[in-house]
């Protein structure tokens, strides 16, 4: 079997060394197809296969590698009518991923280090007899470290120049991750004076470039308006909301399926598909490439692989001021609900700073949610298994950020396996205290939905699950256990009129779960809890089944 190629994000490496791979190459064919657009931008979520991408972009375009043979036997070589484009142009690559972030300086340092980087790839025009003593000059000033902010912004396009005067043809730029520092910074004057950076950097390199031949950048989301795409009218965008590329990022499930399979395990695809599809890219079902081939790497055993895998700091901003709005939107999805709400797949700094609104656009964008269009919006949901674990030490994180809520959680939590229903009902006030407001708590789903989201914390250990069939209605929530010790969970949930009729209510809801048969197909002990609210004060009863 072929190594897999994990954390190898170059093109070149991973068929030199003959790792599998995963053909998308007919990108390059439907990039060439739209020939009427001087820049791309593809914006998707982290570890969904961009890097690699880009890095065939420029294994196809890029002059230096001219007669290469790691094309052989690709979709792309079928295609003769391309032929004339591979290896016809120089290609400046720039990665941005490495920007730091403690300050501006220091961002500035990192970016120039990464331009030193590039016009390292290019020495040979030092000695060109094309090129006048002036931009011999100009290049060593750049490569030398010798300028200004100013300089920094304006130097890739001096570079685009020097190339097509020294080839004779214009020049391909790829841009990766251009929003990495953007996403991992969390002081908001930090964050717009990188954006007016990157703004210059854009502007200079992408518009009014007549060295040009095509531009390429890739991200998690588009900043835009009066911010660093502005005056881009030669843009085109592609985003988890449009069509024309959905497949080219990411695994589909008849890819997934003959990963399986080349590796031996055909059964597991269920449990693959299970644990990692669920994303949607324009009207394609994708699968998250980096944990699938964790999973395979790692004897098929189901994990939440993509998790901390990267920052996101404007997202976590919003998290720490969600309003009681998101805050049940946030139990809803934990609890396996759905929640309706307009996404925009493009940003302004304002979206960024503070604009609670743009949360759940964050949210798709970078991977957390699912969005389905539909009527008033796009319907949001948790993807798959894996991203219910994710996505609740996400949020738990930092919706339980002040340490007395937290360890009201873990109690809670740990109270719930060993029946202690004084802990159970404390703990669980407490949290509901210092969260929410009791204007939310105006139903029962309410209650359901946050508790379940709660319990989404033990995701792994167990199947956790709300507001779904089994005997003969409809149960609040189920806990069924995955593995280690432990019981089963059966919860059903009351509202009270006031604080005396929590006992009877909460005896009626136990009564309830055996009349309605919500146990049904539990294998093993299982503990039913019937819970009573006035308020947010609960009262909580339980017995073995």
């Amino acid at each position: 079997m072929k190594p897999l190629p994990i954390g190898v994000q170059d093109f070149k490496s991973v068929r030199k060394t003959d790792k599998y791979f995963v053909d998308k190459s007919m990108l390059i064919g439907q990039i060439l197809d739209q020939n009427d657009c001087g820049v791309f931008l593809y914006t998707r979520p982290r570890r969904f296969g961009k890097s690699l991408n880009l890095s065939m972009l420029d294994a196809f375009f890029n002059i230096k590698y001219k007669g290469n043979d790691w094309f052989d036997g690709l979709e792309i070589s079928k295609h003769h009518e391309y032929d004339v484009y591979k290896n016809a142009f120089p290609v400046i690559s720039i990665d941005l991923k490495s920007c730091g972030v403690k300050d501006f300086n220091g961002f500035l340092k990192d970016f120039n280090s990464i331009l030193f980087d590039v016009f390292d790839d290019f020495t040979y025009l030092r000695e060109s007899l094309k090129l006048s003593e002036e931009s011999k000059q100009l290049f060593t000033k750049y490569y030398a470290g010798d300028k200004d902010e100013s300089d920094s912004k304006n130097a890739f396009k001096k570079l685009c120049s020097m190339l097509e005067k020294h080839h004779g043809t214009k020049v391909i730029v790829l841009m990766d991750e251009y929003d990495s520092a953007v996403n991992t910074v969390s002081d908001i004057g930090l964050r717009r004076e990188i954006i007016a950076f990157l703004k210059g950097v854009m502007s200079s390199l992408f518009k009014g470039n007549d060295s040009l031949q095509m531009g390429i950048v890739t991200g998690v989301m588009q900043i835009t308006k009066e911010n660093i795409f502005s005056g881009l009218n030669n843009l085109y965008v592609d985003n988890i909301l449009s069509k024309r590329f959905d497949e080219m990022f990411g695994f589909t499930d008849s890819e997934v399926q003959k990963i399986c399979s080349d590796y031996g395990h055909p059964e597991k695809f269920g449990e693959a598909k299970e644990w990692y599809d669920g994303y949607r890219f324009g009207n394609a079902d994708i699968y998250n490439p980096w944990s699938i081939l964790n999973y395979v790497s790692e004897g098929f055993e189901p994990a939440p692989y993509w998790a901390n895998t990267s920052g996101n700091d404007i997202l976590e901003d919003l998290l720490l001021h969600a309003d009681d709005g998101v805050l049940k939107d946030l139990g809803t999805l934990g609890s396996g609900g759905s929640v309706i709400h307009g996404i925009s797949a493009s940003l302004t700094f304002d979206d960024l700073c503070g604009n609670l609104g743009s949360i759940y656009s964050l949210m798709a964008m970078s991977g957390y949610l699912k969005a389905i269009p539909g009527e008033g919006g796009y319907r949001l949901s948790i993807p798959n298994k894996e991203l219910y674990s994710v996505f609740s030490q996400m949020t738990f994180r930092f919706v339980f950020h002040d340490d007395d809520a937290f360890e009201s959680l873990r109690a809670f939590s740990k109270a719930i396996l060993s029946q202690d229903v004084q802990v159970m009902e404390r703990s669980l006030y407490a949290l509901m205290a210092d969260t929410l407001s009791s204007r939310v708590l105006d139903n029962e789903h309410s209650y359901q939905a946050f508790i379940a989201g709660v319990l989404m914390m033990m995701s792994g250990r167990y199947s956790v699950t709300a507001d779904r069939e089994s005997g003969k209605g409809y149960y609040d929530i189920r806990m069924e256990k995955m593995s280690g010790p432990g019981c089963n969970v059966v919860m059903e949930i009351k509202r009270s009129d006031d604080a005396g009729s929590r006992e009877r209510d909460a005896a009626g809801a136990i009564r309830h779960i055996r009349e309605k048969d919500y146990a049904r197909g539990l294998n093993g002990p299982t503990v039913l809890y019937g819970v009573a609210f006035f308020g947010k004060e609960p009262l909580i009863v339980s017995e073995m089944l």
